[in-house]
């Protein structure tokens, strides 16, 4: 949610502070990921490969829904401003 918060407020802005905006959220997102599976896999017994392959396959369905929105969502201020 925080990440399309920040990518609403810089569709506004130049071409350099939306990729800035976006390839920082996406630093963000994937430490915190780094530091999700390291706790996961030191502190507990799932299966490393199944827990990875799962933890993949959610995180890449999750990137094609939200990227899915957020062109809905830029087409939709595209639209806004011809008018």
């Amino acid at each position: 949610m925080l990440s399309f918060l920040a990518l609403r407020w810089a569709a506004n802005k130049s071409q350099q502070t939306f990729m800035l905006v976006l390839l920082g959220g996406l630093l963000v997102r994937l430490v915190v990921l780094g530091a999700a599976v390291f706790w996961v896999w030191r502190f507990t017994t799932l299966e490393a490969k199944a827990f990875t392959a799962a933890l993949l396959g959610s995180y890449f369905i999750f990137q094609i829904i939200e990227t899915m929105v957020l062109q809905k969502f830029l087409k939709r201020m595209k639209l806004a401003r011809r008018v």
